[in-house]
């Protein structure tokens, strides 16, 4: 049994998310989400979501994790939450939506995260080829 706290649910749901029990961890983020809602949360949610071809409710998340600040337990920047909605957009084929938020998070990207770096370069080349354009037209090209 999980105390009534969304830090420990939190930490629950990504023990278990790492695990693989995607339904226990869904219902700890769920739980954690109720009692304080948090940018970290909000994106882990989504991406299972997302995994489970639940798109609108991981847009959701991602949206409204985009319009809270940080978190101080919890920190998730605005560059990862526009990573998780790019992936989000181009698991539902949307390439020109997913390109406005790979864009715009190669902006916000610290330079140190390597992670999220590599993520970002992927995403270009595919949704550029994707939408039949030049494969490093774009902010990220060097």
């Amino acid at each position: 049994m999980v105390p009534d706290s969304y830090a420990c649910h939190n930490n629950a749901a990504l023990c278990l998310q790492i695990m693989d029990r995607m339904e226990e961890a869904l219902q700890h983020y769920n739980d954690s989400i109720r009692l304080h809602p948090t940018r970290y949360a909000l994106n882990n949610r989504a991406t299972i979501y997302n995994a489970d071809n639940r798109s609108n409710e991981a847009l959701a998340d991602v949206s409204q994790a985009l319009k809270m600040s940080d978190c101080q337990e919890y920190p998730c920047s605005n560059a990862q939450l526009l990573a998780t909605r790019a992936a989000i957009y181009m698991a539902k084929g949307d390439y020109r939506s997913a390109l406005r938020d790979v864009n715009a998070g190669m902006e916000t990207t610290p330079y140190d995260n390597e992670q999220l770096i590599a993520f970002y370069d992927k995403a270009l080349l595919t949704c550029n080829l994707k939408l039949g354009i030049s494969p490093c037209a774009g902010k990220g090209c060097k």
